[in-house]
């Protein structure tokens, strides 16, 4: 420090950390975010290792999980509105016209049509005739 500085009383300018020795700390020791001093788009990350998360809303794309729960879970907005069940080829989508289409690769598929409030009419590719109407 060069020039006339006068300091608080009781404050000793040379008890200070050294040149580098504040980086030295945050990098051998963890640090702590208080929640309220984080904004909007302060903190990138590629990565972020929690044991849970609340109150999330988030744009994600491809999320990787062993077991998602929830009251409700809504698919669509996009062109392709399916459940795919991976592992066994099961597909799930809306054909239109209150209808919905099960499906398995080299395997026949089969539809459920609401027709009316009291009356479902499910439908196979199996065969022409293959077509059952419950009332």
């Amino acid at each position: 420090i060069s020039g006339l500085t006068t300091f608080q009383a009781g404050y000793n300018p040379a008890q200070k950390l050294s040149a580098g020795q504040a980086a030295n700390d945050i990098n051998a020791y963890p640090t702590t975010i208080h929640g309220g001093k984080i904004t909007t788009y302060s903190i990138a990350a590629n990565k972020i290792n929690v044991d849970s998360l609340a109150s999330i809303k988030a744009i994600l794309g491809t999320v990787h999980a062993g077991l998602i729960y929830g009251t409700r879970i809504q698919v669509g907005g996009g062109a392709d509105e399916d459940i795919l069940f991976e592992d066994s080829g099961v597909r799930l989508y809306d054909i239109g016209n209150r209808s919905i289409c099960f499906s398995k690769s080299s395997y026949a598929e089969f539809t459920v049509m609401l027709v009316a409030s009291d009356y479902i009419r499910l439908n196979s590719s199996a065969s022409a005739d293959s077509c059952l109407s419950i009332l």
